[in-house]
This record gives structure tokens, C-alpha cells and sequence, in this order.
């Protein structure tokens, strides 16, 4: 359970976010899971208790991730039109009650193509999310070129990482399904 959480905060936290928080022996586990239903989705994972401001100790585009834990997935650089989706995986740390986090799927274009927002964050030293942006059968499929995808906490940017849908580019490392 997150450090400092009673029984009625964290049921009321999973009754609010959709959460699913694993029980063994009648005791809240420590893992928490949160996947929001409004694409892009989204899986956190707490891992532990309290600390300072937000710092990404490590972000990747992949096409797989684990949702049983917090694995380092294999990059990817470019996706076809056909793959059902794009991942971005990475490590939160130093996260506390009340930091906002946001992610922004940035189109070639330059506008957002979709958004996944998450407030209301547990204290915990580090946090492991997956989110997804569907492309196979959505607007992405149809947008090829140089997408974005953009992390900002606290209304400051604290990372992006660029892919690409469609062709690829020259010297770009190629996922072969």
C-alpha cells in the first residue's frame, strides 16, 4: 500500500481512477495497477513510498510492453500503418501527492493527436507507466511521418521522444513484426 495510505483512501483512489489493487492475505498489496478507458491507456504501477520533483530515470518507444511489471521493453523506432499500436514506457521518480502528469500524442503536423492525464498521483519514489496511442484502424494509421510523444509534470516538459509511422526513415532502425 502507498506509504502513508489507509484501507479507505487507496479503495476510494481505485473507485475514482478504475483501479485494480491486488490483496493477498486480507492486506493491500503494494502493487497498484491504473488503466484509464479513454484511449490512450494507461498502466501504473507502485512501486514504494515519498521523495522530491519528478525526474524520468528512463523512457523508450516500443511496440510490446508488460503489464505484470515493470520490465524494459525493446525499442522501436518506426511503426507500419497496420500495427495495432505504439507504446511509450517509462520510469517516474520522486513522484508526490498531488503532482499532475500528462501525456501528449503530437501528430506530424504538430497537433495533438491525443492525450492521457493523470492527477491525483500517489507519494511514491518511483512509478512505472505504459500508454499507448492506437494505430491500426484509427486517425494514426493514416498519418504517416514523424511523430512525437511528449511527458510534461507540474506543467513542465520532461521529456519527448520521436517515431515514426509509415515509411521509415533513412537509417532508422526497422520492427519487423
Amino acid at each position: 500500500m502507498p506509504h502513508g495510505w489507509s484501507k479507505n483512501q487507496v479503495a476510494h483512489f481505485c473507485r475514482a481512477y478504475r483501479t485494480q489493487v491486488r490483496l493477498q492475505n486480507g492486506r493491500i498489496d503494494s502493487l497498484v495497477r491504473l488503466r484509464t478507458w479513454v484511449l490512450p491507456a494507461a498502466w501504473i504501477i507502485a512501486l514504494v513510498p515519498p521523495a522530491g520533483a519528478v525526474i524520468v530515470r528512463r523512457s523508450i518507444v516500443t511496440a510490446s510492453v508488460s503489464e505484470r511489471s515493470c520490465t524494459i521493453p525493446k525499442p522501436a523506432a518506426v511503426f507500419q500503418p497496420t500495427q495495432r499500436q505504439a507504446f511509450l514506457w517509462f520510469v517516474a521518480r520522486q513522484v508526490r501527492a498531488g503532482d499532475q502528469l500528462r501525456v501528449d500524442w503530437i501528430d506530424p503536423s504538430g497537433a495533438i493527436s491525443t492525450t492521457a492525464e493523470y492527477g491525483e498521483l500517489p507519494t511514491t519514489p518511483e512509478l512505472c507507466f505504459t500508454t499507448q496511442l492506437p494505430i491500426a484502424g484509427f486517425a494514426p494509421a493514416s498519418q504517416s511521418g514523424l511523430w512525437t510523444v511528449r511527458v510534461v509534470s507540474n506543467g513542465k516538459s520532461l521529456f519527448s521522444r520521436e517515431f515514426q509511422i509509415g515509411l521509415a526513415l533513412p537509417g532508422a532502425p526497422q520492427l519487423s513484426s
